[in-house]
């Protein structure tokens, strides 16, 4: 999927981790899609999340995932820290006292195929467990009670990535020799070109070495 980057400024973010990733977090912006990214690369924002999808189901990223974002706030006593072991996906939109916010069909599908991506990536399982609201992280801090709110669909969320995730290999499942293998840009998540396994080496074609060469 096309994603545009965005980088947080590095005062928002911690780099690398301290825990293996097996959580993702959905939030509500409380604001645009640009805004929100906008204020990401601001020094005196001191939050981040790693990615943002748009009403129109445009995707942003900000920080990468192998680096901690600042999304997830303080856990209870006892618990370990959700920032090190999480990814953090932001929502433009805005919760209305009288009307729980819902996300549009487009930005739902967007949010469902960059979640598949992620829990293939890490080989985190696309449950409730794993894959969880900014309210759950605390339960009971009013301030994060509606991120991402009621009118999250979590149902029919999870079944879109469940069906997104059945294009993917299982996770786990180990290449064998002479497999197409998908080459990808570590810091937009883009899909640059396709390589061959031979033993434990993936060779390049010219032309994609070509194209790396330009950049």
């Amino acid at each position: 999927m096309n994603i545009e980057w965005k980088e947080a400024h590095p005062k928002n973010f911690k780099l690398g981790r301290t825990a293996k990733i097996d959580r993702v977090v959905i939030h509500v912006a409380e604001g645009t899609y640009s805004g929100t990214l906008n204020w990401f690369r601001n020094p005196e924002a001191g939050v981040s999340a790693h990615y943002t999808v748009a009403k129109d189901g445009r995707v942003g990223q900000s920080v990468s995932e192998a680096n901690t974002a600042w999304h997830a706030g303080t856990v209870p006593d006892g618990q370990p820290d959700m920032n090190p072991r999480s990814i953090g996906i932001e929502h433009e939109g805005k919760q209305d006292p009288q009307h729980p916010w819902q996300p549009t069909a487009v930005q739902l599908d967007a949010t469902a195929r960059l979640v598949a991506e992620i829990c293939n990536r890490h080989h985190i399982p696309a449950d409730r467990q794993h894959i969880i609201g900014h309210n759950e992280v605390f339960p009971g801090r009013v301030a994060r009670a509606n991120c991402p709110g009621k009118g999250w669909p979590w149902d029919e969320f999870l079944a879109r990535v469940s069906q997104y995730l059945l294009v993917y290999p299982v996770p786990g499942q180990q290449p064998n020799p002479g497999d197409t293998v998908r080459l990808f840009d570590p810091q937009t998540n883009k899909q640059i070109g396709t390589g061959t396994l031979v033993g434990d080496k993936v060779y390049i074609p010219p032309e994609v070495l070509k194209r790396l060469g330009d950049r």
